[in-house]
């Protein structure tokens, strides 16, 4: 299994945005952003646990409102991840 140095695992994020299809774009895009931004050296520290923050978010299925939910259940993580990719780009 593929990991980043903070233990962000790559495969599993990778797996959940497959499992989703088609159906967030948005969701999909803002992720693999937060698994770029991870690698850049330039990108602060606390900009960074912002990510993983957010990327454990994404990857738990029992979060504020459960990813079972149909249309509604990935609301919660796309919330989330965007408004942590939002900080990067205040930089």
């Amino acid at each position: 299994m593929s990991s980043y140095h903070s233990g962000i695992p790559e495969d599993e994020i990778k797996e959940k945005l497959r499992q989703l299809g088609g159906k967030a774009y948005e969701l999909y895009e803002a992720v693999m952003t937060l698994l770029r931004l991870l690698k850049d050296p330039d990108t602060p520290a606390w900009l960074k646990a912002l990510a993983i923050a957010a990327l454990l978010y994404f990857l738990c299925p029992t979060d504020a409102v459960p990813d079972m939910i149909p249309y509604v259940g990935y609301g919660d993580d796309l919330a989330i991840v965007l408004g942590v990719v939002a900080k990067f780009h205040d930089l």
